[in-house]
């Protein structure tokens, strides 16, 4: 009986290891995944993804409008 009891032990630390494995794997990569998105990001801020191309335009037309209310 203990032969058979110290197969089951090392049966279950064996699946143990197994999924323990598996889950440092899975970290590893979504931390490696999200490093890439973070990387995308800060890109395409420094390249201006995000700059507003729509309101400038809009500005100066307001800006003339109100100009001529002034005068």
């Amino acid at each position: 009986m203990t032969c058979a009891g110290s197969t089951f032990t090392s049966t279950v630390d064996q699946i143990f290891t197994a999924l323990m494995n598996i889950l440092i794997i899975t970290a590893v990569i979504s931390l490696f995944i999200a490093a890439l998105f973070l990387v995308a990001l800060i890109w395409s801020i420094k390249d201006g993804q995000f700059d507003d191309a729509y309101a400038p335009p809009n500005r100066i037309l307001f800006d003339e409008k109100n100009n001529q209310h002034n005068k």
